[in-house]
């Protein structure tokens, strides 16, 4: 939290997408850890002065990389963000709902995002996060 007053408070910005997570579940992170980074940064923000409509934030998206045990705790997480946005009247950008692939594998990215190691989008897979973003605000 100490990086988000230089960072985003100082330089005059009117909206904030915060992205995070995947690394730290894929490092084995609980998602509990992810709750409380979210609500910091959340809290820090409102404490600024800031709207939380302003507050955008980023569920993940299923990957091939996590583990069953890393799986549990991305679906944990983006539950608890769907209710913490809720909640404190935060915008959820639902990435999972539109780069999983349900069909086949919900623990996968669908093969049109992969960029090829199964974590990363291809450009088609960033241009489709840009899209989720742009259209929640």
């Amino acid at each position: 939290a100490t990086h988000i007053t230089p960072l985003i408070i100082n330089q005059g910005f009117s909206k904030v997408v915060i992205h995070i997570g995947t690394n730290d579940i894929n490092r084995g992170y609980a998602a509990t850890v992810l709750e409380a980074n979210i609500t910091t940064i959340v809290n820090t923000l409102l404490a600024a002065g800031w709207s939380s409509s302003n507050i955008y934030i980023c569920n993940i998206y299923g990957m091939a990389l996590f583990s069953s045990t890393e799986e549990v705790q991305r679906l944990a997480y983006n539950s608890w963000l769907a209710t913490f946005c809720s909640t404190n009247g935060c915008n959820l950008v639902d990435d999972n709902i539109n780069m999983t692939d349900f069909s086949t594998n919900p623990d996968t990215m669908l093969a049109i995002y992969n960029g090829g190691d199964g974590a990363h989008p291809n450009a088609l897979g960033f241009a489709k996060i840009a899209s989720n973003i742009y259209n929640s605000i």
